[in-house]
């Protein structure tokens, strides 16, 4: 119950109380009238009939005055609520709106993001160990190592001949780049150098197919799907060389 009818009530109370208070009074003068002549008494009930139209006069008000409190208060919880509800549609409005703007920044930030990636490139580096000769090129090894001494001062290919591997020796790998499912390829660069070479990688360039101290990348790319959203690009490699090799491939690309 709200503080407006409450308080009606209340009022309402007082009142009908005080009608009590005036009604007990005037039948105490009625018994005391008795005696009095038929004209008397139609003239002392007067009182008592005013006393009983302002007690139902209270009722009806109190009860009118309880409605119209009651009807006020609705109609402004209503006005209250559309309000709300107002003020609700709004917040959506506006949560919605950012949410879209969120969301085109995010997808313009990926965007960017994944041209700059494409056009930096997706390096992959593998380190291979030194080729390990067969048991069966045990002598060619002994023989190379009994050559002359000058044959130390030899380049970086004779020392693969030491090792007593060929190209049906060595083992191959692949290094795989994973790019988005939709991104074109723009280009892939192939490095192969020695692994404790202080070189840049740019005089360690390779060609596809092309052999490099005793060490081969495979002629063609191969894709496989990754994910829904990636797939990976990959290119075969193999060394048969008698020194460790890292071998670098960075995959160019564009969304």
């Amino acid at each position: 119950m709200s503080d407006g009818v409450l308080a009606a009530i209340i009022a309402a109370g007082a009142t009908v109380f005080a009608s009590l208070l005036q009604l007990r009074t005037s039948f105490a003068r009625e018994l005391a009238t008795r005696g009095m002549t038929a004209a008397g008494r139609r003239k002392s009930r007067l009182p008592f009939i005013l006393i009983s139209a302002m007690l139902i006069g209270a009722l009806i008000g109190g009860f009118a005055l309880a409605q119209w409190l009651h009807e006020y208060e609705r109609l402004a919880h209503a006005a209250l609520e559309r309000d709300l509800r107002e003020r609700i549609s709004e917040l959506s409005k506006t949560q919605s709106e950012l949410q879209q703007e969120h969301a085109g920044t995010h997808d313009q930030l990926e965007s960017e993001f994944r041209r700059r990636v494409g056009a930096e490139g997706v390096v992959v580096l593998a380190t291979l160990p030194a080729c390990r000769p067969p048991p069966d090129s045990g002598a060619a090894a002994i023989t190379t190592a009994g050559a002359p001494s000058s044959a130390s001062s030899l380049p970086s290919a004779t020392a693969a001949v030491s090792s007593g591997c060929s190209e049906t020796d060595a083992t191959p790998v692949t290094l795989c780049a994973t790019v988005p499912v939709s991104a074109k390829i723009t280009g892939v660069e192939l490095f192969v150098r020695a692994a404790d070479a202080g070189t840049p990688w740019d005089n360690s360039r390779a060609i596809p197919g092309q052999e490099i101290e005793h060490s081969r990348f495979a002629e063609k790319l191969s894709e496989a799907p990754d994910s829904e959203t990636t797939r990976q690009v990959c290119q075969g490699f193999q060394h048969w060389s008698g020194a460790p090799r890292v071998a670098r491939m960075i995959v160019h690309y564009s969304p």
